[in-house]
């Protein structure tokens, strides 16, 4: 029910999947929703090669519908991934052509906050989820800006930042491990880039 009430609070954006109608028997409950037939984001840069400038149209898009969400309907999203991303369409041409528009879905875990209010929820997918997270500590909308963060450096670089085979390295990564610019996959990334990159992940 927490699902079907925040897409109905979302109403129709351009950036978020659309709750078309639901229904409810006495043992399940079935969401009829926007048909979007691109790839997830993750499958999407699997199969094409994105360049910078590719990369900034896309972002700019994702970001235009995580500032609906935030700034106009209160909402976090609190499992921001490349998973949750879909693409409008799935190819190249069409993505270029201006045809193929990023998409959020799965809101199970979002929730509603007031301007002044904090949540403590576990939350979210690990290799996403912001220090302040790992820590337990009260989040805000800054956790889903960190997410994008990751999403962010996964389309510049394909590679995912923190993460190692063990979770406990890992969630010790995301809140104490700086950012290697030095690494080759940035030799081709802009300054301009890379100064984003340090402000959506931004630890404190």
């Amino acid at each position: 029910m927490n699902e079907i009430e925040i897409l109905k609070v979302i109403g129709n954006h351009p950036n978020v999947v659309k709750l078309i109608e639901y229904f409810e028997d006495h043992q399940y409950f079935y969401l009829v929703l926007e048909y979007v037939p691109g790839k997830d984001l993750f499958n999407f840069i699997s199969t094409n090669k994105l360049e910078e400038r590719h990369v900034q149209y896309l972002f700019k898009q994702i970001v235009k519908g995580m500032r609906y969400l935030h700034e106009v309907l209160g909402i976090l999203h609190r499992d921001i991934k490349l998973e949750n991303i879909m693409m409008s369409n799935e190819t190249m041409s069409a993505f270029l052509m201006g045809q193929a528009i990023p998409k959020f879905i799965d809101f199970g875990l979002s929730k509603v906050l007031l301007s002044d209010e904090r949540s403590s929820d576990p939350y979210g997918t690990l290799m996403y989820c912001s220090p302040e997270i790992i820590l337990g500590k009260p989040h805000f909308k800054s956790t889903d800006i960190w997410s994008l963060g990751i999403v962010l450096y996964v389309l510049l670089t394909s590679r995912m930042p923190f993460v190692t085979m063990d979770r406990r390295e890992t969630s010790k990564n995301i809140v104490s491990q700086r950012i290697n610019f030095n690494q080759s996959s940035w030799v081709r990334v802009s300054n301009a880039a890379k100064e984003l990159i340090s402000r959506l992940l931004d630890k404190n």
